[in-house]
């Protein structure tokens, strides 16, 4: 009998790595795609060649001003956390699982939410389901920001941004089905499905099945951790930090820009049209949002007077920077961790 459940639980394993390892390929092979889609017209050899003259020393305050955000979001993460009760996360565990988890999205998308909740829970002593909870308020919350910085977008450069579907049929085509009535229909629907089925979970009235009870418990929690928001003692300071996080997203991009001489020089609202569509583009299913961020933002900037190779070259070499930011910082947060905790373990 003990045999067979080792045996059982090996199997659960490989079949858990394997189901990894096709994610991880499903993922970078939609990237790879998307990449290949944006640059399939492009002379490398003549991208590479303009490389010689962009003033590499412009990415030092940039990629600065990337870490504060990365900062600023452990900081807005550990007041979440800290309201759930009597727990004081480490900001040194908070920030490093906020760079786990990008590093973890690289490999797989969506899987580092698990990943950084998983690791402060570990060494914070935290409940999971709550953690995970504040997940869901976190990006509850950026979502927000970007939906009142797309209406900043749209209200001061509203005709490009028309101009910009109108020019791209592909993209019109890809997000008209947001707008069909049998979509909002089927929306609806499943919506009022789940929900009913939670409640009815979350209640207690399926506790006689073992199942629905760890499953109730689990939401119990869930949810405790994302009402964590109402109850926060200084409310002031979540909003002022929620708008750092995403100043500094901007200014990180406009810091970029004066490193190529070729790229024109554009208003900050035109600017921040860029980032809201490369944002829009980070949410694709792909390491990092590549392709998808490299044509949101490549076609956001042609509007606005940039050439399409010069448009090129900043999309390759900036999201490429990014990436490799989080890949060290990512290594160094897995290796950091279990040295800076190891009188907790």
């Amino acid at each position: 009998m003990a045999n067979n459940y080792i045996f059982a639980l090996n199997v659960i394993k490989m079949n858990k790595k394997i189901l990894n390892t096709l994610k991880f390929l499903l993922f970078i092979g939609i990237g790879i795609v998307l990449f290949w889609l944006v640059y399939r017209d492009q002379d490398f050899a003549a991208l590479f060649h303009k490389m010689k003259a962009i003033k590499w020393v412009w990415f030092i305050p940039a990629m600065l001003v990337a870490l504060l955000s990365h900062i600023f979001r452990a900081m807005r993460w550990n007041q979440l956390l800290e309201s759930m009760g009597n727990y004081k996360p480490r900001l040194l565990n908070t920030f490093f699982a906020v760079m786990s988890m990008y590093f973890v999205n690289l490999a797989i998308p969506r899987l580092g939410e698990v990943t950084r909740s998983g690791i402060v829970s570990k060494y914070d002593k935290l409940p999971f389901s709550k953690v995970l909870g504040t997940m869901v308020t976190e990006r509850a919350t950026d979502f927000l920001m970007l939906v009142i910085l797309t209406a900043i977008a749209l209200i001061s450069r509203g005709s490009e941004m028309t101009g910009f579907i109108s020019d791209n049929p592909e993209f019109k085509e890809n997000v008209s089905f947001l707008f069909s009535p049998s979509f909002w229909i089927l929306l609806v629907l499943a919506t009022v499905v789940i929900l009913i089925s939670l409640y009815y979970i979350a209640k207690g009235r399926l506790d006689k099945y073992r199942i629905f009870k760890k499953t109730g418990d689990f939401i119990r929690n869930f949810f405790s951790g994302i009402i964590t928001i109402t109850r926060l003692k200084h409310t002031w300071r979540y909003v002022l930090l929620s708008i750092l996080i995403f100043v500094a997203y901007y200014f990180m991009l406009y810091l970029c820009l004066p490193a190529f001489d070729d790229i024109p020089s554009m208003h900050m609202l035109s600017i921040l049209v860029v980032f809201v569509a490369g944002s829009f583009g980070m949410v694709a299913p792909s390491p990092n949002g590549m392709g998808a961020w490299h044509f949101m933002t490549i076609q956001t900037m042609i509007i606005f007077g940039v050439l399409e190779g010069d448009a090129k070259l900043f999309a390759l070499v900036v999201h490429s920077l990014q990436t490799i930011m989080l890949i060290v910082l990512g290594l160094i947060s897995v290796v950091g961790l279990p040295i800076i905790n190891r009188k907790q373990l």
